[in-house]
């Protein structure tokens, strides 16, 4: 989970979403093109907080798995 002082309001989020598909079918914005076009609109909209809410996700999965191989690396398989 995202840290609890990096948690984005889910309101918000689900509300940039939704105007970020629409603003993508309005565009013309499909297939591969979805995801980072989608990407960019929450960050605008959000202010960049979504972006610091993924980044601290992905640092936080990082150290957990760090600390899951230390854990590990005393074990045969």
């Amino acid at each position: 989970p995202v840290p609890a002082e990096y948690e984005a309001d889910q309101v918000i989020i689900e509300a940039a979403i939704e105007a970020g598909l629409a603003a993508a079918h309005d565009q013309g914005v499909s297939g591969a093109e979805i995801t980072p076009f989608l990407l960019a609109h929450i960050v605008e909209t959000t202010g960049g907080a979504s972006l610091d809410t993924n980044v601290a996700l992905v640092t936080h999965n990082a150290t957990v798995a760090a600390q899951v191989a230390v854990a590990l690396a005393g074990y045969e398989a």
